[in-house]
């Protein structure tokens, strides 16, 4: 019997299980590493560390740093900023400034990593970059 090749994104396999606890585990330790060292010292040495999880795993799944933090900032971003939608333009603005506020002047290691990862120089970085520009894309 063949099998079929996934469509599905790496650690994203299973939610609910052994996969999501992997994938919870190592996004947010990327983000708290990143706010608390930033991008130059983001290493997967320092993720596996911090999460628990062997490093082998994170690099079978992820492969790069950026690519694992990519993932951390695409997970953590629909959750803290999320797309107004009030169905009057000027309240949409308003509220995506009280958003924008709030996201920036948040302490939070996860809000706090991802918002370093989008302004720093992990930005730099092809997938960083890309991420970057959708995030913003969407919002407006």
């Amino acid at each position: 019997m063949a099998e079929r090749a996934s469509t599905t994104a790496p650690g994203t396999v299973r939610p609910g299980g052994r996969t999501s606890q992997v994938r919870s585990a190592v996004l947010g330790a990327t983000l708290i590493v990143l706010a608390e060292l930033g991008y130059s010292d983001l290493s997967i040495e320092r993720i596996a560390e911090l999460s628990g999880v062997n490093k082998s795993m994170i690099y079978r799944r992820w492969q790069t740093k950026e690519a694992v933090l990519a993932a951390a900032v695409d997970d953590v971003a629909a959750d803290v900023f999320p797309i107004p939608a009030t169905g009057s333009i000027e309240e949409d603005l308003r509220s995506f400034g009280r958003l924008l506020v709030d996201f920036l002047t948040n302490d939070s290691p996860a809000v706090a990593g991802m918002a370093r990862a989008l302004f720093s120089d992990a930005a730099r970085e092809p997938q960083i970059a890309e991420l970057k520009r959708k995030f913003f894309a969407s919002r407006y």
